[in-house]
């Protein structure tokens, strides 16, 4: 009896043992050339990066080429993914590659309008190394409660560089 209890905790603990394994390759991303910055609507309405929502004139967004500021290159994206709980995460990314010799902090700020025609914006700032590319991530998880028409965004650089390559 005391030999089938022993068996059966050794086959528990393998199999606890294996679920571990698999959760940890599930959770973790191999990708390791990327560093990514998140900004999530998850709890509460009340965002921790968000002005007031107002009107915005939609332009289209096109790079300025301001002296002394760090040279970049900028692409945007929209992708749906599921949740946990079988709900549509709409994920806004904008990548950001510092294509300057020097670091330098960059801020996205995302423009997103409602059917209403309100205007939340949501802005986060991020250190760039040279040649170094960066997400800015927006994910909005309920996308029942607040729905998005449009969405628009900006690139900014905020340190100004000295030296040319």
């Amino acid at each position: 009896m005391e030999k089938e209890q022993r068996i059966l905790e050794i086959l528990l603990g393998a199999i606890l043992i294996v679920l571990l394994i698999l959760m940890i390759f599930l959770f973790t991303s191999t990708e390791q050339t990327k560093n990514t910055t998140t900004i999530t609507n998850s709890f509460n309405k009340n965002y921790y990066y968000s002005s007031p929502a107002q009107e915005y004139n939609y332009l289209s967004y096109k790079k300025t080429y301001a002296e002394n500021y760090p040279d970049y290159d900028y692409h945007a994206y929209k992708k749906t993914t599921k949740g946990v709980f079988g709900n549509n995460v709409d994920k806004y990314i904008v990548e950001v590659k510092n294509k300057a010799c020097e670091e330098a902090y960059f801020q996205v700020k995302f423009y997103f309008t409602d059917f209403s025609g309100r205007t939340d914006t949501e802005a986060v700032s991020y250190y760039i190394k040279s040649k170094e590319t960066k997400e800015f991530v927006y994910k909005n998880i309920y996308s029942d409660d607040y729905k998005i028409k449009r969405w628009d965004y900006e690139v900014l650089p905020k340190t100004k560089v000295y030296r040319t390559c």
